[in-house]
């Protein structure tokens, strides 16, 4: 997994699947957010699973949820480490992967998430990867804002 400047993400850490499922209507302009589940990393994201670039993750999918981006969130009263080992402060996200479906069966919830090393590879611009690392905070309500008329 390409290792990003700001993020270190390892088991247990918390990771967020950010959509639509199915019932949930993107074009309402407060949905412009996507709706925000939370899981667990579930598989060491050093390690691939299954010989493939993917990380296992603790996480309640909903239908329509496969190809959803997955984001560390840090908001601005959390503080985290970065890859390289420094401790640093939020607001803070960065994409992770995109979650690839998984397996629910009784009290398993376990899915997939296709690392951002995949994304990378897949889809490069001339002037580099095709979601860059934001080093500032994204002000994620004023997304769902109204337009003013």
């Amino acid at each position: 997994m390409a290792k990003s400047p700001f993020s270190r993400v390892d088991i247990a850490s918390e990771l967020f699947v950010i959509g639509f499922p199915v019932g949930f209507d993107s074009l309402r302009a407060e949905a412009a957010i996507g709706v925000w589940c939370r899981g667990t990393v579930a598989w060491p994201p050093s390690l691939d699973w299954e010989g493939l670039p993917r990380m296992l993750l603790d996480f309640r999918a909903r239908e329509g949820q496969i190809g959803s981006p997955v984001v560390a969130y840090m908001d601005d009263v959390r503080a985290f480490t970065t890859s390289d080992g420094r401790p640093a402060e939020g607001p803070w996200w960065d994409l992770v992967g995109m979650y690839g479906g998984g397996t629910t069966s009784g009290d398993v919830n376990v899915g997939v998430v296709w690392k951002r090393s995949v994304i990378d590879d897949i889809v490069l611009l001339p002037d580099g990867p095709c979601v860059p690392h934001l080093d500032e905070a994204v002000d994620w309500l004023s997304l769902a804002e109204p337009p003013q008329s």
